[in-house]
């Protein structure tokens, strides 16, 4: 029989994945209307913030939120939309530099009204201290890297 402790957090686990499942559907339906995926709009994120600098695809992959993608295959199609750019360094013809295009740009402004009307709806359901929430979050999601090391 499992202890109370046990329970808990197995119930805890699955209502985070659940969660994650939920809360991706408005923002998928979102990036479907924009002809992209979600990790796509993490990579063009990513590249605006990094502005003025480029990435390189290492870099990029350290930064998004399902690093298990393949960030070349990813950036190939952002590339073919015209929504990112990629160069050879120059200093080592084996690392590309990948930086966002205008349009790139363009996209996120024109997506980012849709996004904030998700988050605001968020903001005034959720009281300001879910603080120690994210927290607890931030915690699980150490454990798991340190779990999934040990396990690979």
């Amino acid at each position: 029989m499992k202890s109370e402790n046990l329970v808990m957090m197995e119930k805890t686990l699955v209502e985070i994945m659940r969660t994650s499942n939920l809360l991706e559907q408005p923002f998928n339906s979102i990036f479907r209307k924009f002809e992209l995926t979600q990790t796509q709009y993490n990579i063009l994120r990513i590249l605006r913030g990094a502005l003025p600098d480029f990435l390189t695809a290492g870099a990029l992959k350290q930064r998004m939120v399902n690093p298990t993608s393949d960030c070349t295959r990813l950036t190939d199609r952002l590339v073919a939309k015209g929504l990112v750019e990629r160069k050879v360094n120059p200093d080592s013809r084996r690392e590309m530099h990948v930086t966002i295009t205008k349009q790139g740009l363009q996209l996120l402004d024109n997506i980012e009204p849709d996004i904030q009307r998700i988050i605001q709806f968020y903001t005034e359901k959720i009281d300001s201290q879910s603080n120690g929430f994210i927290k607890k979050l931030e915690k699980i999601q150490a454990l798991t890297l340190e779990f999934n090391e040990n396990e690979s």
